[in-house]
């Protein structure tokens, strides 16, 4: 059909009252060829609504578990559907480069709350006899240690990682954070024990490595002023608390509601803090066994509410110098758990002739309760870290000498599952 130059566009071929009078009986004929348009399709406009896309991930998570970082990772990240979660694969920048140099300089973070934290809670011989049978190594200690899981039959499940409340003596609870690819076979050996309570832990972990992990930790979470554990949280950036010898060491506190202070500045070297050289000795030569007691291990602690971000940003809003909000009485204090990983424990010859010295890809994990994942996950990338996906993580543990996922697990039935889909 021939239309006048100012009428070319593609609102005319829906419309034929647009059409000139001499034309539209032409365009009813045409268009009686073609359907007529859904009056179900929305626009762009009413999609990207927040409400409405709330309700589109609700209905996402029907088919896959989503994690609470997923329009953060989206909008950043190529996604990708493993072991049932959509999960972020690898940055849509390049970032191979970018990651490494923030291990060596910087700080790199992941969210790695598909982990399923699996509690285990009955009378303290009877799940230590389990867990002897089913674990190699276990080891009566108050700090956090890997361990491979077995079956009855001594058949490898995979790697997990324990962690037992300290100061349990007649009554104990056990966490084990499970890889959701040997989740399948993990689950009906732990819920087959018998005389032990078993409970999905709404727990998250985030997972922060490099030489300033410790420096963006203590940026990005302020410290609540009743908080235990005060000293040792002040001494996170010295050397000493960081030192190797302290592997698998957790620390509970208590920290105000991150959305309150995000960092405004660029990750900077750490500024010397004045503590105490006993403190220092101290933590050096020994953890406390006590520093892991927390509001965590009990399962009404992890339920923190929170008020909506409006009230937030309406008290920002008023505040005649803008700044950082000053926590009040009503404000949230949420309970935290960090966890000292260590890294490299001998130099390794990496890719292209370089090396991974020793200590590389030490770091700490961050465990928050559920809810919060989104108000944690934001504060620490404020406060100058750089954000990995799987990609990331597969290079980290290849550089250190580690197996890194599924592919790595010879002999288990996830190894096989994962050879069978690629």
């Amino acid at each position: 059909q021939t239309l006048p130059r100012h009428m070319r566009r593609r609102a005319t071929s829906h419309n034929v009252k647009r059409l000139p009078a001499r034309l539209r009986a032409a365009g009813l004929r045409e268009m009686a060829d073609y359907p007529p348009n859904d009056p179900s399709k929305t626009g762009r406009r009413y999609r990207r609504r927040p409400s409405n896309l709330r309700a589109e991930y609700a209905s996402r998570a029907r088919q896959h578990r989503w994690l609470e970082t997923p329009n953060w990772h989206a909008k950043r990240m190529h996604m990708t559907t493993l072991w049932g979660l959509r999960l972020a694969a690898r940055p849509c920048m390049r970032h191979v480069r970018a990651s490494h140099r923030s291990l060596r300089k910087s700080c790199l973070a992941h969210d790695a709350s598909y982990l399923e934290c699996v509690e285990l809670s009955g009378a303290h011989d009877v799940v230590t006899a389990f867990l002897t049978r089913v674990l190699a190594p276990y080891r009566q200690t108050h700090v956090e240690f890997a361990s491979t899981l077995h079956a009855i039959d001594g058949t490898p499940i995979g790697p997990v990682r324990v962690l037992l409340q300290p100061g349990s003596t007649a009554h104990v609870r056990v966490w084990v954070w499970i890889h959701p690819a040997c989740a399948p076979d993990a689950m009906p050996l732990l819920e087959a024990a018998e005389g032990i309570l078993i409970s999905p832990a709404a727990l998250l972990r985030f997972q922060l490595r490099g030489s300033h992990a410790a420096h963006v930790l203590r940026r990005a979470l302020v410290l609540d002023e009743d908080s235990p554990n005060a000293a040792i949280w002040a001494a996170l950036d010295q050397p000493a608390a960081l030192d190797q010898r302290q592997a698998g060491a957790a620390l509970s506190v208590s920290v105000i509601d991150p959305r309150l202070r995000h960092p405004s500045a660029r990750l900077s070297a750490p500024a010397p803090i004045a503590v105490a050289a006993a403190t220092l000795r101290q933590l050096a030569r020994a953890w406390p066994a006590d520093a892991a007691v927390g509001a965590l291990w009990d399962p009404t602690g992890r339920v923190v509410p929170a008020c909506h971000i409006k009230e937030i940003n309406a008290r920002r809003a008023q505040m005649a110098v803008p700044g950082r909000l000053t926590a009040s009485e009503t404000d949230a204090r949420v309970p935290i758990m960090v966890v000292q990983r260590e890294g490299a424990r001998q130099p390794r010859a990496g890719s292209r002739g370089a090396s991974a010295p020793l200590g590389y890809g030490s770091g700490c994990d961050v465990i928050a309760p559920a809810t919060w994942g989104m108000a944690v996950w934001l504060a620490l990338v404020h406060a100058g870290a750089h954000a990995g996906a799987l990609r990331e993580v597969d290079q980290l543990a290849f550089e250190m000498g580690l197996p890194g996922g599924p592919r790595d697990w010879l002999g288990t039935a996830a190894h096989e599952r994962n050879a069978a889909v690629q």
